[in-house]
């Protein structure tokens, strides 16, 4: 990636849930978990999207049949480990102060 920062699109409904998320979470509102986990099943949507179009793209623009061979093997492992499973606690990875405590006590 460049200097610049890469900027991507959303749909104006994931765009608008995010907002109001944030704002409830500024005035300690009721948080609806099952909309935090709508929001957060699109945005890893959006994100698959933008990675699948990364890989098209490099494919697309490699010079050699090998480096071609090499971007289907990274696509394969990022399939591979999309489906991994790991095991961690919450507690050893979000600082106290952290954002995503106060979603766990609204919740």
């Amino acid at each position: 990636m460049n200097d610049k920062e890469k900027q991507i699109q959303i749909p104006l409904k994931t765009f608008t849930g995010l907002l109001l998320l944030t704002e409830d979470l500024l005035n300690n509102s009721e948080i609806n978990y099952n909309k935090i986990k709508k929001l957060n099943q699109d945005l890893h949507n959006k994100l698959d999207a933008i990675n699948k179009r990364n890989l098209y793209t490099k494919y697309k623009t490699a010079s050699t049949e090998e480096e071609k061979g090499e971007i289907g093997n990274d696509n394969k492992n990022q399939e591979k480990n999309r489906k991994q499973i790991a095991m961690v606690c919450i507690d050893d990875l979000v600082p106290e102060n952290h954002l995503l405590r106060k979603i766990d006590k609204a919740i």
